[in-house]
Formats: structure tokens, sequence, C-alpha cells
């Protein structure tokens, strides 16, 4: 279960991928806490890599593989993973789909 305050941020995927912050916002660091995720793959294998990063250069947090046409998610126990910069996902597979839980 999560905290009260959680937010959840939608990325899906087309043909190719698709990679954003938790948040929409890319330009200032701030603290956030990744609470779990929840990836469902289309018609390949899907992955997602989250990092403490405005862009995919940061330290990785967590990662995440669907099989095709399947669901895989985790949460993370107690108060989170904590995030100083942002939480910056990156998501592949065609037609996938993660859902980043957060605060």
């Amino acid at each position: 279960m999560f905290q009260t305050d959680s937010k959840v941020t939608n990325i899906a995927t087309g043909a190719t991928g698709a990679s954003a912050t938790s948040d929409g916002q890319a330009t200032a660091a701030h603290r956030q806490r990744l609470l779990g995720v929840s990836l469902t793959a289309g018609s390949d294998t899907a992955t997602v890599v989250i990092q403490d990063a405005n862009s995919a250069s940061g330290t990785v947090l967590a990662r995440l593989s669907a099989l095709t046409n399947t669901t895989s998610s985790f949460t993370i126990p107690h108060s989170g993973a904590v995030a100083t910069t942002n939480l910056f996902c990156t998501v592949t597979g065609t037609a996938s789909n993660a859902l980043v839980y957060w605060n």
C-alpha cells in the first residue's frame, strides 16, 4: 500500500520506446521517492530502467522486464527509494506501458 500523497505517471511506448521524468520536469533537480513500478509488455519484451537523473545518465535505481503480453510489477518497501535529482524512466518494447508510482 502506498502513501496517501503518492502519484502515478503513465509512460506508454509506440513502436520505438519512450523516456520521460516521472513529473514531466527535466530542468531543476528535486528530491523524489520511487515507490513502485508496473510494466505491461505489448507485442515483444518490454523493459523499464529508472534512474536518479534528469536524463538517461544517472544512477540506476531499478530495472524491470516483462515478457510479451504479460505484466510485471514491484513495490519498494517502507518509504521508497530516494532520488535526489529526479526519476528518469526509459521504457522499451513495442506498445508497452509503464506505471511509475512516486512522491
